[in-house]
Parts: C-alpha cells; sequence; structure tokens
C-alpha cells in the first residue's frame, strides 16, 4: 500500500459492506455477526492495530480516522480473510468463494490500494 494512494476508510467500509450483506444473504445477520466477532478474536492477539476497527449495533464497520494506516489495513485484510476461511468452513460446499467476484463493484479501487495481493498472502496464513 505504501506505494499505492491513499486509503480512505470508506472503501473498506463499502467492502465490509459487500461481505456482511453476501454471507447474510447465505446465513442471515446473526450468524454472519458471530463469524465476523470470532474472526476478529481469532487475528487480535496476532494484530494489536485491528483494535481501531469496531463493529456497531446496526453491524457497520466503524474506525477512529478517515485515513487506513498500513498496519491498520494489513490487519483488516487478515481479518477480512479469516473471516471469508470460517464461513466456508460453516458453509460446506462454498470452497468457490471468490473475494474479487463479490467486491467487483468495487475492483477497482481494492486493485489500486493493494487489497487483492494483501489478501492472497493472507490466505497462506493459519490461526
Amino acid at each position: 500500500m505504501s506505494k499505492q494512494k491513499t486509503l480512505e476508510f470508506e472503501t473498506l467500509r463499502n467492502l465490509y459492506r459487500l461481505l456482511f450483506n453476501f454471507s447474510s444473504s447465505l446465513i442471515g445477520k446473526n450468524k454472519t455477526r458471530e463469524l465476523l466477532d470470532d474472526s476478529y478474536e481469532k487475528i487480535l492477539p496476532y494484530f494489536q492495530s485491528l483494535k481501531r476497527y469496531h463493529i456497531n449495533e446496526t453491524n457497520d464497520l466503524v474506525l477512529e480516522s478517515k485515513i487506513v494506516t498500513e498496519k491498520e489495513f494489513l490487519s483488516f485484510t487478515v481479518w477480512i480473510q479469516q473471516f471469508i476461511k470460517d464461513l466456508k468452513k460453516f458453509m460446506v460446499g462454498l470452497s468457490k468463494l471468490d473475494i474479487q467476484t463479490i467486491t467487483s463493484e468495487i475492483k477497482d479501487e481494492l486493485e489500486e490500494v493493494g487489497f487483492y495481493e494483501y489478501y492472497k498472502q493472507a490466505t497462506e496464513l493459519e490461526y
């Protein structure tokens, strides 16, 4: 991300909303929130900057700043990757879940800031 443009929080919020809506359509809002919370708790010990992100009572993503640091971006990406991994595990047969398809509406923005590269690297991590 350091060589790309500045990442605004709104981009990550839009990504989060696309994933939340996609997952909710499959398993409902409550189970989606449960999986998001579980994946958050798995990643938090390794990425303390994740603490700056919160999901509020309306299931929307909140960050203390409008500009995202590289550490916050990385922690968010690892969290989202873990959430997708947990969703696949919960939804047996959902192995072909493609982050680029789900986020196609904002694909250009995400490519510009290197999200898909970070996401791909995060798939190699185990928590």
